[in-house]
């Protein structure tokens, strides 16, 4: 039953994760399976899937900030952790648990993550650390507060249009030197960027067409549809928010 389990996780880590989809959805505008979708889109799925095959699983969400969704699986008499927005490797078992460091994408190289899970009574709590960056993602967890309704259109509103989303971008994981990339749109200071395990590296850089051309690799499109793609989010969100185009 639990390499059943982490097949179907596994399997999860396959979609992109994509803060500018959920801007078309909002819209009433179709778009490609290609780019998936946010941390919500990408626990939704993974928790269709679990169902489908007889688990029994309920979402939970983060008390620090209330945007990010992750997952409880029950397999015979233990319950796993699970989010692919993470990107740890395997399903983490919280029962018992205590404190845990968990293997998490990326680990290319030499640069590393840390995920870090911890447990204090019902409160579990995830701190993910990024190699050579200074970005450390937090959440927290109540674990009796578990949810099994998806989100309506209010809700992606909400999170969508957070004061704390300050940029619009794509992430996949390069499975095949364990590496992360990301393609960014930072809205507030109009930049673009792209990451990797090796850094931030600038638009027109040699590192940055490199990892923008892998990430269209890896989903079947192509360099120009993915910067449209996440333009096109862009001003659809200036439409919703009723704001003015700045570039």
């Amino acid at each position: 039953m639990e390499n059943k389990l982490c097949s179907i996780y596994k399997d999860g880590l396959n979609f992109p994760y994509c803060s500018a989809t959920a801007f078309y959805y909002l819209d009433s505008i179709d778009v490609p399976d290609k780019f998936w979708s946010n941390c919500c889109d990408q626990a939704k799925r993974l928790n269709e899937s679990l169902l489908e095959n007889w688990f029994e699983s309920e979402y939970i969400e983060d008390i620090l900030v209330g945007r990010h969704r992750s997952l409880l699986c029950g397999s015979w008499n233990e319950v796993f952790f699970l989010s692919p927005y993470l990107m740890h490797t395997e399903p983490i078992c919280i029962t018992p648990l205590s404190d845990f460091n968990s293997k998490s994408f990326p680990f290319a190289d030499d640069h590393k993550s840390l995920l870090h899970i911890s447990k204090i009574w019902n409160i579990l709590n995830a701190t993910k650390h990024w190699p050579n960056s200074s970005r450390k993602d937090v959440f927290s967890f109540d674990i009796r507060k578990g949810v099994k309704e998806d989100l309506v259109y209010n809700d992606h509103f909400q999170r969508a249009t957070h004061l704390e989303q300050k940029n619009l971008s794509i992430r996949v994981i390069d499975f095949e030197d364990s590496n992360v990339l990301h393609y960014i749109f930072d809205f507030i200071s109009n930049e673009i960027f792209a990451v990797s395990s090796r850094g931030r590296f600038w638009k027109w850089t040699w590192w940055f067409l490199e990892i923008l051309w892998r990430i269209s690799q890896i989903i079947g499109s192509s360099p120009m549809e993915i910067e449209d793609y996440i333009f096109g989010a862009y001003l659809i969100r200036q439409k919703i928010l009723k704001l003015p185009d700045n570039l």
